[in-house]
């Protein structure tokens, strides 16, 4: 995997970010994402871009040090692209039929949201709810008596976006890539044989 390695200055506000192009790319996302409109230059020439303008990002050129650390805010929803989703709050599904569901779950590890999300969505697609919802993944967590995650949307971005698990372009419409599909059908949420 190569790395790159980026270096924002505007009135010098300074961001630098250092390791994978994915690790570079979400940083620079994150960093445009939360750009203030008062914090590009009134003067600017015209080649450059304003906050929330679509462009391509800044060129990133490899190098050889150790990624930093990105920190992270647990207590807000990550501004992606899709809509709503900063507004959405989770709901029951009265009419969910969750029969079978801690029977359905019993073989794998259940040890984080990502496996959470994809087990619950791979149960409601066996009960011929394709594509899934957030809401009733949000009944599945709590008919399965699995805590639930602080950040509900969030969760679900961070499958998408971190391990690649789902694709969703709003809250009603959750379905398994190829790779949370292999990740639950070919062992990877398996619980470990005990001896």
């Amino acid at each position: 995997m190569s790395n790159a390695k980026l270096h924002i200055d505007i009135a010098q506000g300074t961001i630098e970010a250092e390791g994978s192009e994915d690790f570079v790319w979400k940083v620079y996302e994150d960093f445009r994402d939360n750009l203030q409109p008062n914090m590009v230059s009134k003067d600017r020439p015209d080649n450059q871009t304003q906050a929330g303008d679509q462009e391509t990002p800044p060129p990133v050129s490899s190098g050889g040090r150790k990624p930093r650390p990105k920190r992270v805010t647990n207590n807000k929803v990550a501004k992606e692209s899709t809509p709503g989703l900063r507004s959405y709050r989770p709901k029951l599904v009265d009419d969910l039929d969750t029969r079978g569901i801690k029977e359905f779950i019993a073989p794998y590890a259940m040890t984080n949201h990502y496996n959470n999300i994809v087990a619950f969505v791979k149960f409601l697609e066996s009960k011929g709810r394709k594509p899934a919802t957030f809401d009733q993944v949000f009944t599945c967590y709590r008919d399965a008596g699995i805590k639930l995650p602080v950040a509900f949307p969030q969760a679900f971005i961070d499958a998408r976006r971190n391990k690649g698990f789902i694709e969703f372009t709003g809250s009603e419409d959750v379905d398994l890539t190829i790779r949370g599909t292999n990740h639950i059908d070919h062992g990877g949420m398996n619980k470990p044989a005990q001896a």
